[in-house]
């Protein structure tokens, strides 16, 4: 019986002498054996066993030895078994009709077993090898042609020996050619180069097929001959277009508005503080224009949102011609050298000028009155005709402060003072205007008395599941009732609380209510529910920030995790914030990012901290259903933040059309006016008790514009 690890070696001779002593000596080398006394049983034979190796004698009748070779040939898989010509004749001419027959080898009678047993295992190793060969060859062109990326096998002269469909798709090359030298000089040098250390690197740009300009990492390797010299090199390329494209997209929104496309205010604090130092080496002056439209929130209100945002489109575009032939508007993406002067956008309606190397004081003058002038113009937008007016307050560089914080600080006073005084118009700061300081403790002063009287309260909006329907959490905004105030704007106070440090006793008070009325809650038999609170930035300057949290769980009974902490963007880059949020999250507290993608955070940063949601900010719902990026941008906060394993909840949705498009994208959770507004305890309670399950995401819809971020603590 054969052995299913012995070769089989099918005999053919009409010689049944000589078949028997050479099946003989194949048992004896290892090998099972099959018998055929002529052409026509050998083929047969073939077919139904399928042998390892054929031995063929020559000099048959019917069919001789070489028709058998070139029938077997014709087989089904008969093109890769081995076939070994046994004769007795030993001429070329017959050595060479062997071998134009398809013989592998050949071997001369009087056949010794020794010498048979070798010769075959030689042939059936060449063949494995043969076959590995071929194997891996078929996986190295399938790979080739498979990959994406760009791959060229050249030969030291820069023949092309190999080329791949994608470098077929992207540049000139083709198998046989020669790279042309317009390509190789995108290249680093090759020839001498010594690949000791590894692949040669580099970076380079062409113009494609397309027409279009691609950018390509390239990674050459050599590959040698047999005796170790040079043969060629594998030249890989990978299309880094769009990965560039995405970070100067991404770096674009870092540094600029998303609605104007103007620099930000992270841009401009950065290229203010370089001002500033090189004006103090040269003795140099500049100053700050810190411009709020006049009743903006007017227009929001009435008209809606839209036109708001086109508003402030249309006022960027006439500001920037209201600069000086020589002022600045930060084009994307540059890194001019200073002075520049610069235009920005601040936040919401105000808007920030730069102007470098003011010789005189009426220099600003102008250019603050060239602004009135032109804002003053109507605006028509979408069959609206809008007037609107500005009010500009100007700090001078170095007689109104020495530094960024100083001169932002004293521009916005002048701003405020020239708003308190009619609107439309602009003030210079000057000393007097410190009275608005003795304003501003008076404030601080009921501000403070304010939490030891209980004039502070929380309002809570719900947070709905998309998939659900369910309210599964609620955010806790806070109030100020003044008694003869009457009800204080959160953009009123939250920054004077930040500016002073009130923020501090405030936020506890803040955590320590929502903890124990979330607790509340549950006591009475509702669903539990998560409260999520704002951090303000000041506050974790408290370094017993994460012990009073621990303390309010412990003090209220609330469970830790149906606390979440809310953080915004920008805190993410201060230095040892990290530390602070791993302790919070050791309490098993939630942690969010508040209005995620106006700040300058990315997958690098997210990947650093213990995050659990982000939180997308309202200026991209808003434009939900609109031509426009907040679209693509909002799917691509929400794709991200799956690939991170985050959790994603939108604020201020207020339509049915923002609704689908985020269920759409399957986005977790939404708040907003579509689901209802902030309310207080006792109606949140209601709200619960009545509506265990949601019929519906429009029951409770009101209209209205969506809460602004200076309504949330912090």
């Amino acid at each position: 019986m054969r052995s299913s690890c012995e070769p089989l070696v099918l005999v053919v001779d009409d010689d049944a002498g000589q078949r028997c002593l050479t099946s003989a000596a194949l048992q004896q080398g290892g090998f099972a054996s099959l018998e055929a006394e002529d052409g026509e049983r050998a083929l047969s034979l073939f077919q139904r066993e399928t042998p390892d190796l054929v031995l063929l004698d020559v000099i048959m009748p019917g069919l001789d030895g070489f028709a058998v070779c070139e029938a077997l040939r014709r087989q089904p898989g008969g093109q890769d078994v081995p076939i070994i010509v046994v004769t007795s004749l030993d001429d070329l001419d017959s050595i060479e009709r062997a071998y134009a027959a398809g013989a592998t080898d050949f071997i001369t009678k009087p056949i010794q077993g020794l010498v048979l047993s070798h010769r075959i295992r030689h042939v059936l190793r060449a063949k494995q090898a043969w076959q590995r060969l071929r194997e891996s060859e078929a996986r190295f062109r399938t790979l080739v042609q498979a990959t994406g990326s760009v791959i060229l096998v050249l030969d030291r002269q820069g023949w092309i020996l190999e080329v791949n469909p994608a470098a077929e798709k992207l540049y000139p090359f083709q198998r046989g050619g020669r790279v042309e030298p317009d390509f190789m000089e995108r290249l680093p040098p090759i020839d001498g180069w010594d690949d000791s250390e590894g692949s040669l690197c580099c970076e380079s740009t062409i113009r494609a097929l397309d027409g279009d300009e691609h950018i390509l990492l390239w990674s050459i390797s050599r590959f040698a001959s047999a005796e170790g010299a040079t043969a060629g090199w594998v030249v890989v390329g990978r299309d880094i277009t769009q990965r560039r494209q995405a970070d100067e997209r991404a770096r674009f929104l870092a540094h600029h508005d998303a609605l104007t496309h103007l620099p930000n205010r992270t841009l401009l604090l950065e290229q203010l503080q370089k001002t500033i130092e090189l004006a103090r080496t040269r003795s140099q002056s500049l100053a700050v224009l810190f411009l709020g439209l006049d009743r903006f929130k007017r227009i929001n209100d009435s008209l809606g949102h839209r036109v708001g945002d086109l508003l402030l489109q249309q006022v960027a575009v006439r500001l920037q011609g209201c600069l000086r032939s020589a002022d600045y508007v930060c084009p994307v993406l540059s890194d001019p050298p200073l002075p520049q002067d610069l235009l920005a956008r601040s936040g919401g309606d105000e808007f920030i000028i730069l102007l470098t190397e003011p010789r005189q004081l009426d220099t600003a003058a102008r250019v603050a009155q060239r602004i009135l002038e032109t804002l003053s113009k109507p605006f028509v937008i979408e069959n609206h005709e809008l007037f609107v007016t500005c009010s500009i307050g100007v700090a001078r560089y170095p007689y109104d402060g020495a530094n960024v914080d100083t001169l932002l600080k004293n521009a916005d006073t002048a701003l405020y003072h020239a708003k308190n005084e009619g609107r439309n118009h602009f003030r210079f700061y000057s000393s007097r205007m410190q009275a608005a300081t003795i304003q501003n403790i008076e404030m601080e002063k009921l501000l403070r008395q304010a939490l030891a009287r209980q004039e502070l309260v929380l309002h809570y909006q719900p947070q709905v599941n998309l998939n659900s329907g369910r309210i599964v959490g609620v955010e806790a905004l806070l109030r100020w009732q003044h008694p003869v105030l009457g009800s204080v704007a959160p953009a009123e106070f939250i920054p004077l609380a930040e500016e002073t440090g009130l923020i501090v006793p405030i936020g506890e008070w803040v955590i320590r209510t929502a903890c124990a009325q979330a607790r509340i809650w549950q006591e009475i038999g509702l669903p539990p529910l998560r409260m999520a609170v704002n951090l303000s930035p000041c506050q974790f300057a408290d370094t017993q920030l994460t012990s009073m949290i621990a303390g309010i769980l412990r003090e209220t009974g609330l469970r830790s995790d149906f606390l979440e902490l809310e953080i915004t963007e920008s805190l993410l880059m201060k230095d040892g914030i990290i530390d602070t949020l791993r302790a919070l999250k050791r309490l098993d507290v939630r942690l969010a990012i508040d209005d995620f993608g106006t700040g300058y955070s990315n997958l690098g940063y997210l990947r650093r901290f213990p995050i659990d949601r982000l939180k997308i900010d309202q200026s991209f719902v808003q434009d939900i259903g609109r031509e426009n990026d907040d679209q693509a941008i909002a799917a691509a906060i929400i794709a991200m933040a799956h690939s991170l394993r985050l959790s994603v909840i939108a604020e201020s949705v207020e339509t049915e059309t923002q609704l689908a498009f985020l269920q759409a994208l399957r986005c977790d959770e939404a708040q907003g006016f579509l689901f209802g507004r902030p309310h207080p305890s006792e109606q949140i309670t209601t709200l619960l008790c009545s509506h265990p399950q949601l019929p519906g995401f429009g029951w409770l819809s009101t209209g209205g514009a969506a809460p602004r971020p200076q309504e949330r603590i912090g």
